[in-house]
């Protein structure tokens, strides 16, 4: 968890330096076994580390705001519940002044069961809106969204982050 966790904080810093190289209007992740539509301006891209491709929007201010898609496999099984609060345990650990602004339930348009985490923390000298949609594949595979603006234009990005996670889907 916390391997992915660092991975998602170089995407971060990593993001703001990258050419923006492919749009699409739905796309499926080739071997992920999920697919979602492409928001309007913003573009995917390949990133080192990455196993995905990350989907960024226009610089402003010195941040692209950014969603990146993990998946991780656990040691134990676990209920979605139980998942999404050891990650927020771990954040709790690891960001500067992190707080949580909400924990919700979250459904796609597909009826896709996930949970949403709101924080806002400090990193790399930014202060950070993220949002987090945690879904489950199976007991022990999860598939972790992380949406990541500045904390100055959360507001404005949450419902174009929702409306992107509606269209979220896991193939069969």
């Amino acid at each position: 968890m916390e391997k992915n966790l660092i991975y998602g904080i170089g995407l971060l810093l990593g993001l703001s330096l990258f050419p923006l190289v492919l749009h699409a209007e739905r796309y499926s992740e080739p071997g992920a076994g999920f697919s979602y539509e492409v928001l309007d301006g913003w573009q995917l891209v390949d990133f080192p580390g990455m196993k995905y491709k990350a989907m960024i929007g226009q610089r402003e201010n010195g941040f692209s705001p950014n969603l990146n898609f993990v998946d991780e496999t656990t040691k134990v099984d676990m209920s979605l519940d139980e998942y999404a609060s050891a990650n927020e345990t771990t954040l709790e650990k690891v960001f500067v002044n992190y707080k949580k602004i909400s924990r919700t339930d979250f459904a796609t348009d597909s009826r896709l069961k996930s949970i949403k985490l709101i924080t806002e923390s400090d990193q790399q000298k930014n202060h950070l809106r993220q949002t987090f949609y945690f879904f489950k594949r199976t007991n022990q595979r999860f598939i972790v969204v992380t949406c990541s603006t500045l904390a100055s234009n959360g507001d404005a990005l949450a419902p174009e982050f929702d409306k992107e996670l509606k269209t979220f889907d896991l193939s069969k």
